[in-house]
């Protein structure tokens, strides 16, 4: 099984260890991997199941996936930036500031999303600094680098006080960053089967699971 690194998923933790207790034989090996390395892994059998960033999905016929965790864009201000009193900014709010990019190879969706979002708005993206984690990114932002770029799926509410930083929503940004459970429709595993419906029907009481929901 492979999932997003820098994510917070307590949920997905939560919801394989209910599985478990009822399926006592069942092992998981897991491994983090990058967005686009998900996609491929589901098509060429490198992994059986993952958990990854809807838009890398939306193009293959060849794939069952549902929905998992609701996630958008939100963006890492200073504390003292002129921005930081603002839970909610609109893009073009951001023309005038510096930021803090991951590197593409690590997730080329968000990286050309977000540039594409300046030209949309009339401005290119000035960059300080590309980064490879969310730590390294958000350790630059508390230090006054720049702005940086994260998913609200990153965000378990404990950001903010942890680095000394101010994170907003971005409004009107287009389609969302839904995370989803994807695997093969080719393959046929039972136990496999057993656990994709397990983990879509599942909705924990924080209602960050939805089950019975597929993507269209």
């Amino acid at each position: 099984m492979g999932y997003l690194p820098n994510f917070n998923m307590g949920g997905m933790y939560e919801v394989l260890n209910r599985f478990k207790g009822q399926n006592a034989n069942v092992q998981f090996l897991m491994n983090q991997d990058s967005p686009l390395n998900l996609a491929e892994g589901v098509s060429n059998g490198h992994y059986d199941l993952v958990f990854g960033l809807s838009s890398y999905f939306d193009s293959n016929d060849h794939v069952e996936k549902t929905l998992f965790m609701e996630n958008h864009l939100q963006i890492a201000m200073p504390i003292h930036s002129r921005l930081s009193e603002k839970k909610k900014l609109k893009f073009s709010d951001l023309k005038k500031e510096t930021f803090i990019l991951l590197e593409r190879q690590q997730s080329p969706v968000i990286v050309d999303y977000v540039i594409s979002q300046g030209l949309k708005n009339g401005f290119n993206l000035k960059a300080s600094h590309y980064i490879n984690t969310l730590d390294e990114g958000l350790s630059m932002v508390a230090v006054g680098k720049g702005l940086a770029f994260l998913y609200s799926g990153m965000n378990d509410g404990s950001l903010e006080a942890e680095y000394h930083i101010k994170i907003g929503d971005i409004e009107n940004v287009g389609k969302e960053q839904n995370i989803i459970m994807v695997m093969s429709k080719e393959n046929k595993k039972q136990m496999l089967r057993k656990l994709y419906a397990f983990v879509r029907d599942s909705n924990p009481e924080d209602g960050k699971l939805i089950g019975n929901k597929d993507e269209k």
